[in-house]
């Protein structure tokens, strides 16, 4: 990966630093016991993450990530559902259509 951001390769690096670097940029950085876990803040999923136990490589491939974010979600759009009263008040209207077509024809009928 090339990086278009470089760290500091002559400073010492924490885990709180890194995590202040790459955090503001998008990009999460946890300590778990396999290693540390780069993903990206929003949007991240198990096919983006990255596991290393160098957390200056954890630091390089989090700048690359950086500068490469995933591309946002597809809006789709919503259809809002009827409220209760409506589908209610749909309900009467039609049992009161069915009730006179039952009237007229007992009336026709007998």
């Amino acid at each position: 990966m090339g990086s278009s951001l470089k760290p500091d390769l002559n400073r010492r690096w924490t885990l709180d630093d890194v995590t202040a670097e790459l955090w503001p940029r998008g990009v999460s950085l946890k300590s778990e016991p396999e290693g540390y876990r780069v993903n990206f803040a929003k949007g991240g999923t198990t096919h983006t993450e990255y596991v290393t136990d160098n957390l200056l490589d954890a630091l390089t491939v989090g700048l690359d990530m950086a500068a490469n974010p995933p591309a946002p979600w597809p809006k789709v759009p919503y259809k809002k559902r009827p409220s209760r009263r409506a589908v209610i008040r749909k309900h009467n209207a039609e049992w009161m259509k069915r009730q006179k077509d039952k009237d007229r024809q007992g009336r026709s009928g007998g």
